[in-house]
C-alpha cells in the first residue's frame, strides 16, 4: 500500500513523502562490543560504525532536545504484506525491567529484487523520561527486546561508559548550536539574524503530519502561528494567531512545530544567541 501526503507553508517548498510499509519477524541480537559515539548537528548517537548510517546494527540516537530513539532494520521473509503501522509497547531489558516506548516501522524496498520488500526499518522512541532510565539501566543490562503488538525484536545494547560519552558530546552540540549560522544568499549577503531562521523546514511536515481526521474529511486551510524560540534554536511555545476555521488543523500545526521544528537562533545586538520569536503561515493542502 502506498502513502502520499503533502504539506506546505509560507516561503517554503511543499514537503511530500511517499512510503511503502511492511511487517517483519524477530531476529537475534548481536554482540554488544565495539560501540562508538558520533555527532550530528542536532544530537549524538551510538553505533558500531560510528556514523548515523543505518546498518544491520541498531543506532541509539540522543537528540539535544527530545526523547531517545533507537533505529534498526531487520530482514523480512519473502511474501510479507506491505502495510503502514505504529504501536505503543515496551523496551524490555533483562531482569524484567520495562521502559515505555512508541514504535513506527516502514519497509526498505528494492524493486529490482525478486524477494522485495527486503527490510523492515524501525524507529523506536522511548517515552518521556524513559531515556534517563535507559542510560542508568545500561550499567547492568546486557540485552533488550522491542515488544509491541506487532513485533518482538532483540536489540544489542551499548555499555554504560559509551552512553556516558554522549553527555559530553551533547555539550559540544549545544555549543555549536549557539554559534550556528545559516548559509549566505547566492550573492554572498547574509540573512537578518535578529529573528530565528528556520533550519531544515522542508522536512518539518512529512507524510505523517497531515491530521488523519482532516484528511478523511478533505479539510484544508491556512494557519497563522507565532513561535517563541530559545537560544539553541528550539521552540519553547507556539500559538495560533490566525485560525484556519478547523480546530483539527489549528491544533495539529503547533503540535508538529513543537515536536520537530528547529531554527538558527536569533542574535542580540552583541551578536550572542538569544531567545526570539518567529511568525509564519502554515498552508495545509490536500494531496
Amino acid at each position: 500500500m502506498g502513502l502520499f501526503r503533502c504539506a506546505s507553508f509560507k516561503g517554503l517548498s511543499p514537503a511530500c513523502t511517499f512510503a511503502l510499509i511492511a511487517h517483519g519477524l524477530p531476529v537475534a541480537a548481536a554482540d554488544s562490543s565495539g560501540w562508538r559515539v558520533f555527532q550530528r548537528p542536532y544530537g549524538c548517537g551510538i553505533s558500531r560504525s560510528g556514523t548515523g548510517d543505518l546498518s544491520p546494527d541498531p543506532i541509539f540516537w540522543r537528540p539535544f532536545r527530545g526523547e531517545t530513539t533507537i533505529l534498526l532494520k531487520i530482514d523480512m521473509p519473502k511474501g510479507q504484506v506491505v502495510s503502514v503501522g505504529n504501536a505503543d509497547g515496551f523496551l524490555e531489558l533483562d531482569q524484567g525491567r520495562r521502559l515505555p516506548m512508541h514504535v513506527r516501522w516502514l519497509s526498505e524496498i528494492d524493486p529490482s529484487k525478486i524477494n522485495w520488500p527486503s527490510k523492515k526499518i524501525f524507529s523506536v522512541k522511548l517515552k518521556e523520561g524513559a531515556g534517563r532510565d535507559f542510560g542508568a539501566a545500561l550499567t547492568t543490562a546486557r540485552s533488550a527486546k522491542i515488544t509491541s503488538k506487532e513485533d518482538q525484536v532483540a536489540v544489542a545494547l551499548p555499555d554504560s561508559a559509551t552512553w556516558q560519552q554522549t553527555d559530553s558530546c551533547l555539550e559540544t552540540v549545544g555549543s555549536a548550536l549557539l554559534t550556528s549560522a545559516p548559509p549566505p544568499y547566492g550573492d554572498g549577503t547574509r540573512l537578518n539574524r535578529s529573528l530565528p531562521i528556520p533550519r531544515g523546514a522542508g522536512a518539518w511536515f512529512d507524510s505523517n503530519a497531515y491530521p488523519p481526521k482532516a484528511l478523511a474529511t478533505k479539510t484544508a486551510g491556512d494557519v497563522g502561528i507565532k513561535v517563541r524560540v530559545d537560544r539553541y534554536g528550539y521552540p519553547l511555545e507556539c500559538n495560533v494567531v490566525e485560525g484556519s476555521g478547523s480546530n483539527i488543523l489549528d491544533d495539529a500545526t503547533c503540535v508538529q512545530i513543537m515536536k520537530i521544528a528547529h531554527f538558527y537562533p536569533a542574535l542580540n545586538d552583541a551578536g550572542i544567541a538569544s531567545e526570539g520569536k518567529w511568525e509564519t503561515v502554515i498552508r495545509w493542502r490536500l494531496p
